[in-house]
C-alpha cells in the first residue's frame, strides 16, 4: 500500500514494475514506464529494464485497445530491444505475441475509423439541457 500514496515522480523501475503487474492506474504508470523503457540511450544488456518491459508486456490487452498510441509506442521498443538486446526466450515470446495482437488491434482500429461509427466514449453527443 506505501506505493499507492507515493508520489509518481519518485518512483523507480521496481515501482512502476510492481504497480503494473498488479495492474493498478495503468493510465498513470503506463507513459511512464515506456520512458523508462525508451532506447535512445547507450545502454548495455545488463542495464536494459527487463523486468519492466515483462510488466508493460504482460499489461491487461483491452488497455492496449483503448490506447493505441501507447500501444504503437510499446510495439517499437519491444522490437526494437528484441533487435539490440540479448533476452531471454520467454522475453522474446511475449514480444512476439505482443506484436501478433498489436498486428490485429491497428487492423480493427483502422476498420473502426473508416467506417465512421462514432463507438468511443469521447466521440458520445453531448446532451443539451432543455
Amino acid at each position: 500500500h506505501e506505493l499507492r500514496t507515493k508520489p509518481l515522480r519518485d518512483f523507480t523501475v521496481e515501482d512502476l514494475r510492481i504497480m503494473l503487474g498488479q495492474q493498478v492506474a495503468l493510465n498513470h504508470l503506463v507513459w511512464p514506464a515506456l520512458d523508462r523503457l525508451r532506447l535512445d540511450s547507450p545502454l548495455e544488456d545488463d542495464d536494459y529494464p527487463v523486468d519492466l518491459l515483462v510488466s508493460v508486456l504482460r499489461v491487461d490487452p483491452a488497455f492496449w485497445e483503448r490506447s493505441p498510441d501507447y500501444d504503437l509506442k510499446l510495439h517499437r521498443l519491444a522490437e526494437g530491444a528484441r533487435e539490440r538486446f540479448e533476452l531471454a526466450p520467454e522475453v522474446r515470446e511475449l514480444i512476439e505475441s505482443f506484436n501478433r495482437d498489436h498486428s490485429a488491434r491497428r487492423v480493427a482500429l483502422k476498420a473502426r475509423l473508416a467506417s465512421g461509427t462514432p463507438d468511443d466514449w469521447w466521440s458520445w453527443p453531448i446532451q443539451q439541457r432543455t
